[in-house]
C-alpha cells in the first residue's frame, strides 16, 4: 500500500466512570486502518461499540497517540 508511517489513533468519548472505546474489530476501527493509521486497541477482539475502561488506561493510550479524536459515537 506503500504507506510507511501509520499514526496511533486513539478514539473515544469521556464517560462517568472512566472513558468509552470502541472495540479492535469494529466498523470504528476499521476506519482508521482504511484511513492509513492504528487503532491503538487494536490487538483487542472486541466487537462492542461502546465499553467503558478506566481513565487512567485511556491517559496511558493517549500517551502513545500521533491523533486522538474526542466524539460522540
Amino acid at each position: 500500500d506503500g504507506v510507511t508511517t501509520r499514526p496511533n489513533v486513539l478514539v473515544g468519548t469521556p464517560a462517568r466512570d472512566g472513558w468509552q472505546i470502541a472495540g479492535g474489530r469494529t466498523v470504528h476501527s476499521q476506519f482508521i486502518v482504511d484511513a492509513g493509521g492504528r487503532y491503538l486497541w487494536d490487538d483487542n477482539t472486541s466487537t462492542e461499540h461502546a465499553r467503558t475502561v478506566p481513565f487512567e488506561d485511556a491517559l496511558v493510550w493517549a500517551r502513545q497517540a500521533d491523533v486522538w479524536l474526542i466524539g460522540p459515537d
